[in-house]
């Protein structure tokens, strides 16, 4: 029966030659740890293999099934995608990066109410950060929950009208 994982002697053979075994230029780049023999230092589990490679950069470790892991999709399936995850749980800030195709893409992607005006004081002028934000191509309702509204509500504060004596 042929098996759709290559062999453990053949992962140890591609990782001593990433320039050929892999497809991402970072990998591409990378040394694997090698053990006194020079032979490639491979953990093991049940069904995978993993390398500790070393980059310019980076270390990473690269894992490599040899075999399938029975009804893995169904026991480790997300119950939400990985998009809805960060819609729900990560908040963007405009800090440090004035600019409006990027606030424009990030309410596109995780919704209006999921960012926040912010300025990297005192490495950015705080009174650019408000004109560039009052600049930018928004509706006043949006502009407001950016600005304040999204704060007061991630940060339990109140209602704006409360906070500034109206009520």
């Amino acid at each position: 029966m042929l098996t759709p994982y290559p062999q453990i002697v053949e992962y140890n053979e591609a990782v001593q030659n990433p320039a050929t075994a892999f497809r991402d230029p970072e990998l591409r780049q990378g040394q694997v740890k090698l053990n006194a023999l020079g032979l490639p230092v491979a953990l093991s589990g049940g069904f995978a293999l993993t390398y500790m490679m070393a980059t310019r950069r980076r270390r990473l470790a690269v894992r490599c099934f040899h075999r399938e892991i029975p009804k893995a999709q169904h026991k480790y399936a997300a119950k939400k995608s990985v998009a809805d995850y960060f819609r729900s749980n990560f908040v963007l800030t405009t800090s440090g990066n004035f600019s409006t195709s990027a606030l424009i893409q990030s309410i596109a992607e995780i919704g209006v109410e999921r960012v926040l005006w912010s300025a990297d004081y005192p490495f950015e002028d705080i009174s650019d950060a408000a004109d560039w934000i009052d600049a930018a191509p928004l509706s006043a309702e949006d502009r407001d929950q950016i600005v304040c509204g999204n704060a007061l509500k991630l940060f339990k504060l109140g209602n704006q009208k409360k906070l500034e004596g109206e009520g």
